[in-house]
């Protein structure tokens, strides 16, 4: 009786051992897939389904546009969105595809448009930030789907034209808390600011 005990012991720490060791195995290969995969000269972090970060010290030979179609599809469900310093000079399509996503930072990187139709299929979107970029104007419309967003940094660009019905609309951003533009070409802006009581410069 005590030796068909301690093998059926023996048997039971072999299973525990064995599905422990394929467990760290997945771990650590899913590890080496996303290093391996992560553009040059960037740090990539990526908790599935809930946030990544493609972080870029160089633009040069960082090709994230490669990187996201091979990460995005199977996060469908991410909420939180970080690429920074990338060279982008517009929002990747896969980006747009993320209707969970609630945070899409994009800072200090080439962005030149931002896409109404991007912003459109990004209903869950509460924050957004692309301070450091090459942006001269938000055209109309821009935000109109965009009904949960609280925050928007566009400050350190070269904005100098914003569209009559960007923020004047009362029905539209109706979650909207809190606007940045400093530091761009602005010359003269419409009274919206005054009316929300939220502009920041």
């Amino acid at each position: 009786m005590f030796m068909w005990i301690s093998w059926m012991r023996l048997i039971w720490y072999n299973y525990i051992l064995f599905n422990l060791s394929s467990a760290i195995l997945c771990l650590l290969n899913v590890g080496i897939m996303d290093i391996e995969a992560c553009p040059v000269n960037c740090g990539c972090t990526l908790q599935p389904n809930q946030s990544l970060v493609v972080s870029c010290f160089d633009p040069s030979g960082a090709n994230v546009t490669d990187y996201l179609p091979a990460v995005l599809p199977s996060n469908p469900e991410l909420m939180s969105l970080v690429i920074e310093g990338s060279g982008i000079n517009s929002i990747p399509s896969e980006v747009c595809k993320l209707s969970n996503l609630e945070t899409l930072n994009l800072n200090n990187n080439s962005l030149e448009i931002l896409d109404p139709r991007c912003f459109a299929e990004l209903k869950s979107l509460k924050r957004i930030e692309a301070r450091e970029n090459k942006l001269t104007e938000l055209s109309d419309h821009l935000f109109d789907e965009n009904q949960l967003l609280q925050s928007i940094d566009l400050s350190y660009n070269d904005i100098s034209i914003i569209g009559l019905h960007v923020f004047s609309n009362p029905r539209h951003l109706m979650s909207l808390e809190f606007v940045s533009l400093g530091n761009n070409k602005l010359t003269s802006i419409e009274p919206w600011p005054l009316i929300r009581m939220l502009f920041r410069w």
